[in-house]
């Protein structure tokens, strides 16, 4: 825990939870206007989001990101509507 918390500090961590919260909350909101399943893990799905462009990132194709985005976002999209 200690080292979770230390490294919380650094400015990118904080952009990238920032982030991951910002689009929690959409999802959220989602969630209670009935756009997305009541049974939403929401942080899985973030986190499948951000964990596919972040793998497109460390795996070289960071220029496929863009491209790559719309895609990533209808295949979630598919699993989380009702």
């Amino acid at each position: 825990m200690a080292l979770r918390h230390r490294h919380t500090h650094e400015p990118a961590l904080h952009h990238t939870r920032d982030q991951h919260n910002g689009v929690a909350d959409l999802m959220r909101t989602a969630v209670t206007s009935g756009e997305f399943r009541a049974d939403t893990d929401i942080d899985a799905a973030v986190d499948a989001l951000f964990g596919s462009l972040l793998y497109l990132l460390l795996t070289g194709r960071g220029h496929a990101a863009p491209q790559r985005a719309a895609g990533l976002v209808r295949v979630l999209l598919d699993g989380v509507r009702p």
